[in-house]
């Protein structure tokens, strides 16, 4: 959102250092363009304190007398308005909250503060208060007195604005929903939404509220099996497929269940398909069963049944019938829904979505003069219409699609009209048919696979062979992984992969099958083409083919286009300049319980037109319990490889460089300063080595999630002409329409201390543009502001796989893309055939050991004739030389300090750099380095040594290293193929490595074939144990689990005997302390032992005996944390009071309404007594009949200061012993006369106590009346 753009730790920034300021030098050349942005301009008033509050809202235990925080943006949310309903706070005092941890005001509050709800249950901590922040630091930063952006002001109006009109909003996930607006009906169980979003954004001259629409898609509130019905489209029972399909969709959400009255939620986490009478309580009784018992009789028995979580915090799952389950409403769905069943209307017009904004403005009605909160800070917001600015219309970019034609652009697109600037041929293409139904689809196919090899002719993509589908392959990991096994050994490398599948889900996990072989395990290219996209018609058949085109030949290391980049860049680009480009982003997992990686990715282009390009991508993990880190690990040494990788392609390393960041929030924005800045700085220091060398460097932030929008109107439109370059061809005009491509807005609603600015360089064909917000956060090369909005524009042509221009610079686009495809073949939740668990059973199969052995074999063969190619080249260099060898070889021979059996074997050379290989890929060919560790072995022991573990492990290391390679060279997103450049060396040196390198290779493909079969036979001899171990198991654990069931049922007993035990040491206790005139004394004997329990928690609560109000009176005891509890932790003594059930309440009146009274006993002649009393409230469940053993505690949190308790000498402790009295008032004894009561000698009875009380009172009220006469 554009309001909060800067935090506190932002303004630190050195304006010199990181944070690039405005040199806007805009071209007069530029055409204007009128637009309405979705900004409304406030004013307030100029001179409002504003107080922030830190607050903690509690609640008490329903089981126990612990106040626990309360958890949750809605309950908290609830209880604050609880509060002030109450009226809890002055009628002077306006308040306001975040439903976190602040509370905002405009009036001064005392702190610290307790406040305790009407009912008992809840309290408001009001623990401190920062300086308060005035609404004149936004004038002053309006006017231009300050630079300090007042984001706290800022931040505190925006809460207010939305807490202003709460009482007809739901808040969910920072949209906002108005109660009283009907949902509509998607008719497939779940509703969609009209929400909106609004915040306030400050920029150079005026404060605008930001409102954005949304159209949300919510799980309709309804019994489960109506979802289920709506679904599956009839009332049966779903199938096994269909109850994988309905956990998908419904995992995590949240249903209630008719027992708890709808009232106890529980989080969904699978369908079981076991049945209600399959299925077992502790108590052994079946589903049916258990609940026959509760009253409820189950009717939809033959129904499987949902596994699912309390949300009350237990940590076990449990089976719910579907019969008694209702889906919780307000429950937000984010997945697309299944195209099978997808009702989409279409995205909103401008037209419509203007219409809609101004609704939603209309029904917040902040100028309301019921709106309390607003004409506190007089608060008000133009309404009439949105704000009105200028945008600049930016130069489209030359296209070169080959040296000597340009690309027509239009309207955004690119035409290449049959021209690739640099084809790549494929030597042998395969095209493939996954999936089922082929021959159903059969001409389909045909007719795909001939245009598609007809445009690539068109094109000049020259094909040497190609293999046509001639059935289906079907949709399982052992098939495709056969296939394309196949397509690697007859020596294809490209497949074109037709994929058909049932479902959206069941597309993606074959499209996942497909780049785990084709990618990781076999290193060919492939280009997915979905069966159900292709359309019929042969014109947009075409179409559909030149794109799959544009795909294939950027995979093949080609070049499609080439954008002039000069024309942006302009005198910041000399003849000796070289420039890079960079995008980075990092995506973070869906599924964050599995403790996934996030993924991040940085793409550099391969030249200064950013037509070639290499992706690099790492996984990185956050710290246990902690959320996914936004920052970049592995900057450096990614920054480093593609520096590498562009100097291979020019032969100079680039000295200016030009890096765009996505995926960044306003907030974040010092991360990046401090962490990533000086990761790439250290790149260039380990590459160009002294700081003096470095490049120059350009780093822009690019943001895509904002809600700021734009549109055009033209009363006219029937008689607009066309606008210049763009021309409106798809569709006739319109009065309010979408923004044109190349606007450009920097003034008006952006920051004017530092260059940023929205830039819409795509459009939309659907729905309304959402131009990219760019900020500038550093400009080391000193681009002007139309240079780098220009640069910025032309860099969203240069993505060689699209037919349009992107929303964002395509390295930007390209790293998104990689992000996305590598999520999908590291990890996925919902993949039962990559699943972790069955690949691993996968990699100790016997066909798995065959592929890897094949693979090795493979790569070996092609390195030897690569090598045997060079031997026959340099033949004639090698007889050249042989008389020098020959004299060297004669020297040694004759040197005494030279020692044969000592010597390092050629294949043991060989060896030891597998063992100790650091390898890496600079781009997509098979550029290695490795470190040597000239470990040596003598020469005697080399056939011994094969058999050793040392020996396979370093096979096994060069396996995972290749398969490392491949999965990083060969990724879709996709990175040039390039050649390393190597260092030159003496001939006679480099003809030696030579010589003795195919020396080794002749022995050692022989000597690992042997190795393989070895490994083969001793794999099945694993399994052959590992399947005896299993069965043994198997029998041991049967044993274990009958043991174990004895001995449970030896430990229920026990259990049964220790609570007959305790119950009889209660009811004796129970006997020796009773009191029957609702009058205790209690003694706490052992004073500093128990203390010290309750401060290590060992004990924290100690409870007195019971004591009766009479003998057939209430039962009643008192609880005391001497060490406090919840708020009083560690400050205070807390002191409470608890009803107990007892055979009497049934004659008794309920609720409990007397006060209670608490003294600690001072035992010196003093007697400063400790005295506090607080009355029952009727509407606690604290004072209810029982309807468990006791009720939840009520009392006083902070009774008495731990710090007077635990002086030396107090006259509350003496002799390690306290005494507090607990007296139930019956008879209303007014406040004045509880020192009196409480100070008579308790050892006098208790009848004589009342008369004497009673006699007081009388003598004071005649006092009184006689001091009145």
């Amino acid at each position: 959102m554009a309001s909060n753009y800067y935090n506190q730790s932002n303004r630190e920034i050195s304006q010199s250092s990181s944070v690039a300021s405005w040199s806007n030098q805009n071209s007069s050349l530029n055409r204007i363009e009128h637009l309405f942005t979705n900004h409304f301009t406030c004013s307030f008033d100029k001179d409002t304190l504003l107080y922030q509050y830190d607050v903690v809202i509690e609640e008490l235990g329903s089981r126990s007398n612990d106040w626990y925080e309360v958890k949750g943006r809605s309950r908290c949310s609830h209880i604050m308005q609880s509060f002030i309903h109450e009226h809890q706070f002055e009628p002077n005092v306006p308040v306001w909250y975040d439903e976190q941890k602040c509370l905002y005001s405009t009036a001064y509050i005392s702190t610290p503060e307790t406040k305790v709800s009407e009912n008992g249950r809840n309290r408001l901590q009001i623990k401190s208060s920062t300086d308060p922040w005035s609404t004149n630091d936004i004038n002053e930063y309006m006017n231009g007195k300050t630079d300090a952006y007042p984001h706290d002001a800022i931040r505190i109006l925006d809460t207010l604005l939305k807490r202003s009109i709460q009482d007809r909003i739901k808040v969910i996930n920072n949209k906002c929903y108005f109660f009283n607006e009907q949902s509509e009906d998607l008719m497939n169980g779940f509703e969609q939404r009209h929400g909106f979003i609004q915040a306030l954004n400050l920029s150079s001259n005026r404060l605008t509220l930001n409102i954005q629409t949304k159209l949300t898609k919510f799980y309709s509130p309804q019994s489960l099996l109506d979802f289920i019905d709506k679904q599956i489209g009839e009332r049966r029972i779903p199938s096994d497929y269909e109850c994988k399909q309905l956990t998908r969709i419904l995992k995590g959400c949240l249903v209630v269940t008719r027992q708890s009255n709808w009232k106890t939620s529980y989080e969904i986490v699978q369908f079981d398909r076991r049945r209600p009478g399959e299925i077992y309580t502790e108590s052994g009784d079946s589903l049916i069963e258990y609940y026959e018992k509760k009253g409820f009789t189950l009717t939809q028995t033959d129904f499987p049944c949902i596994e699912v979580y309390s949300q009350n915090g237990s940590n076990s799952s449990c089976h719910l019938p579907l019969e008694l389950c209702r889906i919780k409403e307000w429950q937000v769905y984010d997945e697309p829904i299944p195209e099978l069943q997808m009702n989409d209307e279409g995205l909103p017009t401008p037209e419509n979505r203007y219409n809609a904004i101004m609704d939603t403005l209309a029904k917040c009605d902040y100028n309301s003069s019921s709106n309390l909160l607003c004409r506190r800070l007089d608060f008000k917001i133009v309404t009439n219409e949105m704000l009105e600015l200028d945008a600049r219309i930016l130069t489209l970019p030359e296209i070169q699609t080959n040296p000597s034609n340009r690309a027509r652009i239009d309207n955004g697109r690119i035409y290449l009209n049959g021209n690739l600037f640099e084809p790549k041929s494929i030597k042998k293409l395969a095209i493939a048919y996954f999936g089922t139904d082929y021959q159903r689809n059969k001409g389909l196919v045909n007719k795909f696979h001939s245009i598609l090899r007809e445009m690539m002719r068109n094109f000049n993509i020259n094909i040497q062979h190609v293999k046509l589908p001639e059935t289906e392959i079907p949709n399982d990991m052992h098939s495709i992984d056969e296939y394309v096994h196949s397509m690697q050994q007859q020596q294809y490398t490209f497949v074109v992969c037709i994929m058909n599948a049932n479902s959206q889900n069941d597309l993606t996990q074959l499209k996942r099958c497909i780049k785990t072989c084709g990618t990781i395990l076999y290193g060919i290219m492939t280009q997915c083409a979905i069966l159900s996209d292709m359309p019929r018609d042969d014109k947009k058949l075409g179409n559909y083919c030149e794109n799959l085109i544009r795909k294939i030949n950027f995979k093949n290391d080609g070049c499609n286009t080439r954008v002039n980049l000069d024309l942006a860049l302009g005198n910041a680009k000399s003849k000796n300049d070289s420039f890079m480009f960079f995008g980075a982003d990092v995506i973070h997992p869906t599924n964050t319980s599995r403790q996934h990686p996030s993924i991040a990715v940085i793409v550099g282009s391969g030249d200064s037109s950013c037509s070639r390009t290499a992706a690099r991508i790492c996984k990185q993990y956050p710290k246990h319990g902690k959320c996914s880190m936004e920052t970049i690990l592995g900057m450096a040494e990614m920054v480093e490889q593609l520096l590498n990788y562009n100097r291979q392609l020019n032969g100079v390393l680039p000295n200016k460089i030009v890096f765009y960041r996505d995926g960044i929030d306003d907030g974040q924005f010092r991360k990046i300063h401090d962490y990533e800045i000086p990761a790439i700085r250290q790149a260039f220091t380990n590459i160009y080595g002294d700081e003096t060398r470095h490049p120059l460097l350009t780093l822009i932030i690019v943001k895509k999630r904002h809600n700021t929008r734009f549109f055009t109107y033209n009363p006219n439109p029937d008689q607009s002409s066309s606008n210049g370059n763009f021309r409106r061809t798809r569709r006739p005009p319109r009065e309010t329409d979408n923004m044109s491509i190349g606007a450009v807005i920097d003034t008006t609603i952006v920051h004017r201390n530092h260059i940023n600015f929205y830039l819409n360089s795509h459009n939309a064909f659907q729905g309304v543009n959402r131009p990219s917000h760019y900020h500038v956060l550093l400009n080391g090369i000193g681009l002007t502001t139309n240079q780098l909005q220009l640069l910025t524009f032309h860099l969203c042509f240069a993505d060689p796989r699209s037919s349009a221009a992107e929303a964002i610079p395509s390295v930007v686009h390209q790293a998104d893309i990689a992000a996305l495809n590598a999520r999908n073949l590291f990890y996925n939740d919902d993949n039962d055939a990559l699943s972790v668990p069955k690949m691993e059973a996968h990699y100790l199969t016997e066909q798995h050991q065959h592929a890897i052995m094949k693979v090795v074999r493979q790569m070996l063969l092609q390195l030897s004739e690569k090598m045997y190619a060079i031997k026959a080249g340099i033949e004639k260099a090698k007889e050249a030389v042989q008389g020098k060898k020959a004299e060297e070889a004669a020297r040694k021979a004759s040197d005494p300090t030279e020692k044969p059996s000592e010597r390092v074997d050629a294949a043991f050379e060989y060896e030891n750099m597998m063992y100790s290989s650091d390898m890496y890929s600079k781009s997509k060919h098979d550029t290695i380095r490795y470190a040597l560790d000239r470990s040596e072995i003598i020469h005697g022991k080399k056939e011994e040594h094969f058999l050793t573990k040392q020996h396979q492990d370093a096979i096994l290391k060069v396996v995972r290293q290749m398969r490392s390679q491949l999965l990083d060279a060969q990724m879709d997103t996709d990175v040039d193929r390039t050649t390393s450049a190597t260092t030159s060396y003496p001939v006679s040196a480099q003809l030696q490595g030579l010589y003795e390198t195919l020396n080794i290779l002749a022995g050692g493909i022989e000597t690992l074939n042997n190795d393989g079969q070895r490994l083969t036979n001793e794999s099945l001899q694993c399994q052959i144990k590992l399947q005896k171990l299993a069965e043994e198991f198997s029998q041991v654990k049967l044993s274990a689990e009958e043991s174990h069931g004895f001995l449970e049922g030896v430990k229920q007993n026990q259990d049964i005997l220790n609570q007959d035990v305790e119950s009889l040491k209660e009811i004796i206790n129970d006997m020796q302390y009773v009191s029957y005139d609702g009058t205790f004394v209690w003694k706490t004997t052992n004073f500093q032992e128990k203390m010290t329990d309750a401060q290590s928690e060992r004990q924290t609560l100690i409870c007195s005996p019971p004591f009766y109000s009479s003998p057939t009176g209430y039962k009643m005891r008192a609880g005391l944390y001497l060490n406090g509890d919840g708020n009083a932790h560690c400050t205070h003594m807390s002191l409470f009071f608890v009803l107990i059930r007892s055979v009497n309440d049934p004659i008794l009146k309920f609720p409990f309404n007397y006060k209670v009274t608490f003294c600690l006993y001072d035992q010196t002649p003093a007697q400063r007594h400790i005295i506090d009393t607080f009355r029952a409230d009727i509407r606690s469940s604290s004072f209810q009949r029982a309807r468990s053993d006791m009720n939840i505690a009520s009392g006083i949190s902070k009774f008495f200061p731990l710090e007077m308790i635990q002086q030396k000498g107090n006259p509350y402790v003496r002799d390690d012993t306290m005494f507090i009295k607990v007296m139930v008032d019956f008879e209303d004894i007014p406040k004045t006369l509880l020192p009196y009561a409480l100070n008579l000698n308790p050892g006098l009875p208790t009848h004589i106590q009342q008369a004497m009380i009673k006699q007081e009172a009388e003598r004071r009220s005649q006092q009184q009346s006689g001091e009145q006469l």
